[in-house]
């Protein structure tokens, strides 16, 4: 058995080594983690709450032109959340 606290630690760890993200959704108060650290587009269904990665070519191409434009230097992206209503779900609305 493993208990509670190691879990939630390994958690933590992942999170701090950029090897785990936490996605803050408004979906079904529960905590997610994204399994992909590179900048790409989750898409969270508002009827079924599936939530799929994509990864846009022009993804990239937008972080540069918003570092461009902020000023800023972009080190890292967290994924970029996108609610909607998925394919499945569209027929039952």
């Amino acid at each position: 058995m493993i208990s509670q606290a190691t879990i939630y630690n390994t958690v933590d760890t992942l999170c701090s080594l950029g090897l785990l993200l936490p996605l803050e959704l408004n979906t079904d108060g529960h905590t997610h983690y994204d399994l992909d650290p590179t900048p790409h587009v989750n898409l969270v269904c508002n009827h079924c709450g599936a939530i799929v990665d994509l990864h846009p070519n022009l993804l990239e191409g937008l972080l540069m032109q918003v570092g461009d434009q902020s000023g800023y230097r972009i080190d890292r992206a967290n994924p970029l959340v996108i609610y909607g209503v998925c394919a499945e779900c569209i027929p039952t609305r």
